[in-house]
């Protein structure tokens, strides 16, 4: 009798790890299990995040805040706008500017900045060029009628709904006449 009572239950653990019960093993059984889970997950966390439109970074102003023998040191004004309807939280900027295709420097800013839903903000930037760099810079804006610029960087903000920074890569491009800068 007692042996009656142990077949039943050595029966089913044989034929959940062993054998194939309807076609899926166990192990096939847990990882479409699995998967399900993982995809319930993220398709409920997706639900949450509202849809995200990349922020556009212009430049505002540019100001020269120290020369000195090996370095110089400027100031760029970058205009955030959030085309959200949601606000975002600026947490830092990287960015490098070219002058007339050629690097001209690199910078940081890490002023935390809160941008309203459709509104825009201005970040200063402090860009580092060397000296090198400068004096390329102003020799060829001697010689050129027009003078070119592009930013690029990353943008590190935080959206509603979500709790890491996202890095959004941006460049903005323009030309100036050097007449106007006199």
């Amino acid at each position: 009798m007692q042996a009656d009572r142990e077949a039943p239950f050595s029966n089913l653990c044989r034929g959940v790890t062993r054998n194939k019960m309807n076609g899926i093993s166990y192990a096939g059984a847990m990882r479409l299990f699995a998967g399900g889970i993982i995809i319930f997950i993220l398709s409920g966390c997706a639900g949450m995040i509202p849809s995200f439109t990349k922020p556009e970074v212009t430049v505002s102003d540019l100001g020269i805040a120290e020369i000195k023998a090996f370095e110089s040191k400027f100031i760029i004004d970058l205009r955030i706008i959030n085309p959200n309807d949601f606000p975002l939280t600026v947490k830092g900027i990287s960015c490098s500017l070219a002058v007339n295709e050629q690097k001209f420097g690199t910078g940081v800013s890490n002023i935390e900045t809160e941008i309203s839903a459709f509104e825009t903000a201005v970040v200063s930037v402090t860009v580092y060029s060397s000296m090198v760099n400068f004096v390329k810079g102003l020799l060829k804006l001697s010689t050129q009628k027009n003078l070119t610029y592009e930013i690029s960087g990353i943008l590190r903000t935080l959206t509603k709904g979500v709790s890491v920074p996202i890095s959004v890569p941006f460049e903005h491009a323009g030309t100036l006449d050097t007449k106007d800068l006199n």
